[in-house]
């Protein structure tokens, strides 16, 4: 009997400790910061009882990995997990501990924490998408965090959540961060709005957004500076974005500044200091080409990639306000082409500059990606002026991939969306960690190495492709060839040299696809495809 008595009095403790655990709510997610790496995303936990709450054995085991030490959460208190707690610190002033292993998805996902005995504690499936909050300002890479403002409401509703209003001071890629970590959502709106965003969408409008509705003093134009005025200011429906008519248009790719003052929130907040943005428009339609990329320079870093541009117009063309995307993220600063003239963003400014000895524009975010992507460059309307989409794989040759070798558009006529028109760089610039250095941003000086050449395509048979392993190739010239044939993985099976004709038995390898480079005596190269069943 005692034995059933101490059994009812432990289930009957154990229920009443699950029941405090559960005011332990999962109350603010930072999932995506704006920048690269999102090493500032955070959780809060807020402890919404009376009653200090002891965390020792809790662990988050969806979404992010951590099993917290012996860890007191205060009654009424928040406590908060960042992915990167030194830097979060240094970035928000605000104490947290740090997760052991995981990242906050960007598209949403589940995360789950639970107690010392594995019990169910509590957990948000949040979204990136409506009917969880979408901004203004987007909490996926916008700048603010998700907030549950009252902790009593169910946390897996959507509509319990609300973007952060509040700003911290704090900017990430040019971009104001609104949250409250280790704070609640507050009670009253003492805070004054906060325009976020301004851009012209054509030469005589742009449009400004604010981080919460905003009353009329957004429609007057004493409230907006730019040179030469504006005419008329309209709100949309939500009051959150303003529609600015400029007196004077802007001019194409030149950076003017637009100041914003005085505007006022629905409570009558003020904003206490104006705001200023550069505005630029930029409609070029053509004339620009992409002609030298290197996407995987060697260093644990990627210190050295780069992309080149080259004006092949007959006028000069202003940059200002262009962008590159899908890979790279750049808004072009005010800058000039004149007529076969070059012009290079990179990865790291300095390290370029240390190397190649000369001025360059560092993108904004993202990179190029070692295993290949699709980069492309933009007008302010969004018109693509050229792209292209590399790999590092065959038929792309691979001493571009961390071998210290540029991809050059010799010819900046050529489709350079076709793997054909590339070359790698014959340019020796140096060397980086152990590692020559072919490449020539800014110059234009191109090899004559060929990852693929018309005339050799056109030169070169294999007979039969698709076959079993045994073939023969055949060229129409006298010229003297040297070949390598590889596996998909990259693999080199087999190299060697012959003159005009060359027999081959593979009856032995596995079926597949396989890549036969060939190379003659002017270093002009070609690649064909080989199929074997």
């Amino acid at each position: 009997m005692k034995y059933i008595i101490n059994t009812i009095i432990f289930i009957f403790l154990l229920a009443f400790d699950v029941k405090a655990q559960s005011d332990v709510v999962i109350s603010e997610i930072f999932y995506n910061p704006p920048g690269i790496g999102d090493t500032l995303e955070f959780i809060e936990l807020h402890n919404r009882s009376n009653s200090d709450i002891s965390l020792l054995g809790y662990a988050f085991t969806k979404g992010i990995s951590y099993t917290f030490p012996p860890t007191n959460l205060p009654a009424n208190s928040h406590l908060v997990l960042a992915r990167d707690a030194t830097e979060f610190f240094n970035t928000f002033g605000v104490p947290a501990l740090e997760w052991t292993d995981g990242a906050l998805s960007n598209g949403g996902e589940t995360i789950l924490l639970v107690d010392f005995l594995g019990n169910f504690i509590d957990s948000v499936e949040f979204d990136n998408n409506a009917p969880w909050p979408t901004g203004p300002p987007d909490p996926n890479g916008d700048g603010t965090s998700i907030q549950l403002c009252d902790p009593f409401s169910d946390n897996n509703v959507p509509d319990n959540w609300s973007v952060a209003t509040t700003p911290t001071g704090v900017f990430l890629n040019n971009e104001p961060v609104f949250a409250t970590p280790g704070a609640a959502c507050p009670t009253t709106d003492i805070q004054p709005p906060f325009p976020y965003n301004a851009r012209a969408t054509d030469f005589t409008t742009i449009k400004l957004q604010f981080n919460e509705p905003v009353n009329n003093t957004a429609e007057l134009t004493s409230n907006y500076n730019i040179n030469g005025g504006i005419t008329t200011a309209s709100m949309d429906a939500t009051q959150t974005e303003v529609t600015l008519d400029l007196a004077v248009p802007l001019e194409n790719g030149i950076y003017k500044t637009l100041t914003v003052s005085s505007i006022e929130d629905m409570e009558g907040n003020a904003m206490s200091t104006p705001a200023s943005f550069p505005i630029v428009f930029n409609n070029t339609s053509n004339g620009l080409v992409i002609t030298e990329i290197m996407y995987n320079s060697p260093g644990p870093n990627d210190e050295l990639d780069f992309i080149e541009i080259l004006n092949i117009s007959n006028n000069s063309i202003r940059l200002g306000g262009l962008q590159m995307q899908s890979g790279v993220e750049l808004i072009f600063p005010e800058a000039e082409i004149q007529p076969n003239g070059l012009y290079v963003i990179c990865e790291d400014k300095t390290a370029f500059e240390d190397f190649f000895s000369f001025d360059v524009t560092q993108w904004t975010s993202g990179g190029l990606n070692n295993g290949g992507e699709h980069i492309a460059l933009s007008n302010s309307d969004g018109l693509i002026l050229d792209s292209l989409t590399y790999d590092d794989d065959l038929p792309w040759d691979t001493l571009a991939d961390g071998n210290g070798y540029a991809l050059e558009l010799c010819d900046p006529l050529l489709d350079n969306s076709e793997l054909q028109s590339w070359t790698l760089s014959n340019n020796l610039s140096g060397d980086l960690f152990g590692l020559d250095i072919f490449a020539s941003p800014g110059i234009r000086n191109c090899g004559v190495v060929n990852i693929h050449s018309f005339d050799i395509l056109n030169e070169i048979k294999i007979v039969p492709n698709p076959n079993s392993g045994i073939f023969t190739v055949e060229v129409t010239d006298n010229k003297f060839y040297t070949y390598n044939l590889f596996n998909s993985l990259g693999q080199r099976i087999q190299e060697g040299s012959f003159l005009k004709y060359k027999y081959f038995n593979f009856n032995n390898l596995d079926s597949g696809i396989y890549f036969l480079k060939l190379k003659d005596t002017t270093g002009s190269t070609a690649v064909k495809k080989i199929i074997i069943y």
